[in-house]
């Protein structure tokens, strides 16, 4: 077979793309004979051809959110790069492979990914006979509350395809356990000297609540030392959608006084998310606050606001696999941030929709979330 990486490589990170029968599997765009040339590109020492094969890579094997047979293959060897020292720009390969685990990460806050549902989802779809969705379906679009909604809902029944939605399952969750087997890399990694890299594996160890207590040690571990805001910042969120500890109050409780910004809306975030503690009301101001923030942002789009009217509950194309965000389009960098510098500048779960994840947090209070004209 031919070899495709240029430079010292690790055995292992050779035989997870060499290994592997490209040609007999799928992506978006049909043969994935394509994806061992563009994970050797990952290591290049040429940043534009990096970027071009980033832009592929979340266009065909995560296109627009959805996973393909492909994407298990590519994640277990992108593990392998994000393993190897060679490998130039790591924290990109840590970002592209919580893509392929959960999708988009916002669809899984403030509460954290729910890998049980993803599960009984899959089991769900794979034993669901096609006429009968189709009848749940047809069901779905004449309950529509609007006459432009059931246009739409009717538009999805019309290219509705049972098996596909059914494989869609069945590639999410074979993805994401296969990024999941990599948590001992992404744990180790919480230790690089780089932190691009320590941010970018704390978000990534988020999204595996079933490894959470070697996780959440791990992550609290990082606190105790941690001196780059945005990494510890990012670490104590990772750590409270893992479940929390009380450590993790105790950090978030010195931290809500900062005058890092990042660190003071993380710190509100977590404990909101542990409940509030005796700085309930120090939380609530900050994230109302965040929101007063934000309140001049543009609005956004109204069938946007409205996708879950729109997308069919309970096939691949929900949060774990489809229509949930924009997908990456245009150009090659419009996926995710690619220097260090830009991810170390950004807590990555909170940046987006801030004033959502802000009300958000506030409804984890039970404070009305939505009362703009109370801040």
């Amino acid at each position: 077979m031919t070899t495709f990486w240029d430079g010292p490589l690790s055995r292992d990170s050779r035989a997870a793309v060499e290994d592997v029968d490209w040609a007999a599997l799928t992506h978006a765009y049909g043969a994935a004979d394509d994806v061992p040339g563009q994970l050797a590109a990952l290591r290049s020492a040429d940043p534009t051809e990096r970027d071009k094969a980033y832009w592929a890579l979340y266009g065909n094997v995560f296109h627009q959110g959805t996973r393909y047979a492909a994407t298990p293959y590519a994640a277990r060897a992108l593990i392998s790069l994000a393993a190897d020292p060679g490998t130039p720009e790591r924290h990109r390969v840590l970002g592209l492979l919580a893509s392929l685990a959960i999708g988009y990460d916002d669809a899984h806050l403030p509460r954290g990914f729910d890998a049980a549902r993803l599960r009984r989802e899959a089991a769900e779809a794979a034993e669901r006979d096609p006429a009968e969705a189709r009848r749940e379906m047809e069901e779905w679009v004449a309950e529509a509350p609007s006459e432009d909604i059931r246009r739409n809902r009717a538009y999805h029944l019309e290219v509705f395809d049972f098996a596909f939605e059914r494989d869609c399952m069945r590639w999410a969750l074979e993805s994401y356990d296969a990024v999941r087997a990599g948590t001992a890399v992404y744990r180790a990694l919480l230790d690089d000297a780089a932190p691009a890299v320590r941010i970018a594996a704390a978000h990534l160890l988020a999204w595996f609540p079933e490894d959470a207590p070697r996780s959440v040690r791990a992550l609290l571990a990082l606190l105790d030392t941690e001196e780059h805001p945005t990494a510890a910042a990012t670490a104590a969120v990772a750590a409270l959608l893992l479940g929390g500890d009380p450590a993790l109050a105790d950090w978030a409780g010195e931290a809500l006084g900062s005058d890092d910004e990042q660190l003071a809306w993380a710190a509100a975030f977590v404990l909101a998310g542990l409940g509030g503690g005796t700085a309930r009301d120090e939380v609530v101001a900050v994230l109302r606050d965040r929101i007063a923030a934000e309140a001049d942002a543009e609005e956004p789009d109204e069938a946007e606001g409205a996708a879950g009217e729109y997308a069919y509950p309970g096939t691949g194309h929900g949060d774990y696999a489809g229509f949930g965000a924009d997908g990456c389009a245009g150009e090659p960098t419009a996926c995710a941030p690619e220097s260090e510098e830009e991810w170390a500048a950004r807590v990555p779960y909170l940046d987006g929709d801030l004033a959502g994840l802000a009300m958000a947090a506030l409804e984890l209070l039970g404070e009305d979330g939505g009362d703009l004209d109370a801040v």
